[in-house]
């Protein structure tokens, strides 16, 4: 078997097609297929500790049959043959989609062996994706920091005491994946509106993936300024002769305010009582 099996890893051609309504995937490669065999139906036949399925089937070629395994091997799906006693990896997948193998449009599948993947065509049977990560992050005002990445999670972004709400824009990574903003279903790639009160304004963006278990919280928590003190007397603009005259005004409630006249500090200071006023 040790020259024939050769022939698996140096002049690969992989076909994997679904027959879903049994649940069995028909494997192809130009080992199967030298020795006049088409497909290999490798059906599923348990499922793992993970919810995985795990797909078996055995090739009939001339000089003994080769097993095949699909499965789920620690971190990515694997396309196995046994040989000498042992089974052996022939492709893998690092997309980890749960319960099924990633379809070929997810992710890549590469041949464990020296030489490239030269064909991959047909469906594998549509597993739910397990992605709940998001391609983009944007918002109308302010600026992320730090800058977004799909694995960070954690956000935040100042803005002015005019700035009374935010568009929110989240783009999905996964076609199939759900969003919401503050509990508030969104859509992907457009943009949702978030009112802002003065302080802290947490906005936690869910994405649950088509699995619909596995889920990704982005955390944006905007800070909205406060609103400038304003001297209310003496008016703008106006004169006096009073040389220490009284400032009244207008201010965050309960904020310490320091008036400045010509660049110089007057004491004492002033408190702003419960609604603003000093």
């Amino acid at each position: 078997m040790k020259k024939a099996l050769r022939v698996l890893f140096s002049t690969t051609i992989l076909v994997l097609l679904v027959l879903a309504a049994k649940a069995q995937i028909q494997f192809q490669d130009t080992y199967e297929k030298s020795f006049g065999n088409n497909v290999v139906t490798l059906t599923s036949s348990t499922t793992d500790g993970t919810g995985r399925k795990i797909y078996t089937g055995t090739g009939a070629v001339a000089g003994g049959a080769t097993l095949y395994k699909l499965l789920y091997n620690i971190n990515r799906w694997e396309i196995q043959f046994y040989d000498g006693g042992v089974y052996q990896v022939a492709y893998y997948n690092t997309t980890s989609t749960t319960p099924n193998p990633p379809s070929i449009g997810n992710g890549t599948w590469v041949n464990a062996g020296p030489d490239n993947l030269l064909l991959l065509s047909g469906t594998v049977i549509g597993g739910s994706s397990n992605d709940a990560t998001l391609l983009a992050l944007t918002i109308s005002a302010g600026t992320l920091t730090p800058a977004f990445s799909s694995s960070g999670i954690s956000y935040s972004a100042s803005v002015t005491n005019g700035t009374t709400s935010i568009n929110v824009t989240p783009t999905r990574n996964q076609a199939n994946a759900t969003i919401k903003i503050n509990t508030i279903t969104a859509t992907s790639g457009s943009p949702f509106t978030v009112n802002l009160n003065v302080g802290n304004n947490p906005i936690n963006v869910v994405v649950t993936a088509q699995d619909g278990t596995t889920t990704k919280t982005y955390t944006i928590n905007v800070g909205r300024a406060l609103p400038a003190p304003v001297v209310v007397t003496p008016a703008h603009g106006s004169t006096t002769n009073n040389r220490t005259p009284n400032y009244t005004g207008t201010a965050p409630a309960n904020s310490t305010v320091t008036v400045y006249v010509d660049g110089s500090a007057i004491s004492p200071t002033a408190t702003a009582n419960a609604v603003g006023n000093w």
